[in-house]
């Protein structure tokens, strides 16, 4: 069965509107954008959208940092948060490639042929 959306005729940014389908709608000043409660959107660019656009578990793409961020919401504050922090700049260097086995150990490769093997663990 369809269903008949019947937006307000001025709506003021911001403005939130839900219809039948129980999907809310916010007016951005030029166009209703869709306020989905069950998916989140994503962000691409090197600006953080504004806190007025964005709803609790939103990401943004940020490719200038090469991180991910989610916008978080709790009792006191509202921001976007690191998803997981990119390695790059951090020291985490590739294994060595000298041809011998390496583990990784308190942030650094070991040569591990040396190592005992005992029931199939280093």
């Amino acid at each position: 069965m369809p269903f008949d959306l019947i937006f307000p005729s001025k709506p003021e940014i911001g403005q939130v509107y839900t219809g039948e389908t129980g999907i809310s709608w916010a007016w951005d000043g030029v166009k209703w954008i869709s306020r989905r409660s069950n998916a989140s959107r994503v962000f691409i660019g090197p600006d953080a959208p504004p806190s007025h656009e964005v709803e609790p578990g939103d990401l943004w793409f940020d490719p200038v940092s090469i991180q991910l961020f989610v916008w978080y919401v709790d009792p006191t504050s509202a921001q976007w948060v690191v998803t997981v922090n990119n390695a790059m700049g951090t020291g985490l260097d590739e294994v060595p490639l000298d041809g011998r086995p390496y583990v990784r150990s308190n942030a650094a490769w070991h040569d591990s042929s040396n190592f005992p093997i005992d029931g199939g663990y280093f």
